[in-house]
């Protein structure tokens, strides 16, 4: 079962903001949460499952090379 996960970018502060288990973080170690007005659902990507060879998570939307 893959955890369930979104991330949105917002341009204005050129980062991106994390949405899991009901709360919004700042950071992907889940440590600093944020308010709800600053994610973007219209632009929100779903966390598939799967990881790179670095173990960096792959969202919708990532541009990945394949060998």
């Amino acid at each position: 079962m893959r955890e369930i996960l979104f991330r949105t970018y917002e341009e204005d502060l050129e980062c991106f903001f994390f949405f899991k288990n009901g709360k919004y973080y700042v950071d992907l170690e889940f440590k600093v949460e944020m308010y709800s007005e600053f994610f973007n659902w219209k632009n929100a990507e779903q966390f598939t499952g799967l990881t790179d060879k670095n173990g960096n998570k792959i969202f919708e939307g990532d541009k990945v090379k394949a060998f």
